[in-house]
C-alpha cells in the first residue's frame, strides 16, 4: 500500500489513482461530493474547476498560480471561492 505524501497537499485535485481515467472528485461547503471538470478563468487564465452537476459551484486556485497566468491580483487568487458559488 502507498503512503501518502505530504506533496498530496499541495494539489488536492490530484487524482486518486495514477494512470486510471478517474473523475477528479470534491467536497462543497454543504459535504455532498462533485465530480469536477476543468474551466479556465476569464480574468487571469488559471485553472479552476467547477462541479459538472452545478457549474455554479466551483473551486478556485488561491495561490496556485499557472506559469502563464495574466493577473496574480485576480479575485479567483486573491478571494477564492473553494466548493461554493460565488456571490
Amino acid at each position: 500500500m502507498r503512503e501518502w505524501s505530504d506533496d498530496r497537499k499541495e494539489n488536492p485535485l490530484e487524482q486518486v489513482h495514477p494512470g486510471h481515467d478517474l473523475p477528479a472528485r470534491r467536497r462543497d461547503d454543504e459535504g455532498d461530493f462533485h465530480d469536477l471538470m476543468p474551466s479556465t478563468c476569464p480574468d487571469c487564465g488559471c485553472t479552476f474547476y467547477q462541479a459538472k452537476d452545478d457549474p455554479s459551484i466551483i473551486w478556485e486556485p488561491g495561490t496556485a498560480w499557472e506559469e502563464t497566468c495574466r493577473d496574480r491580483e485576480c479575485h479567483c487568487h486573491n478571494d477564492p471561492v473553494i466548493g461554493a458559488r460565488r456571490s
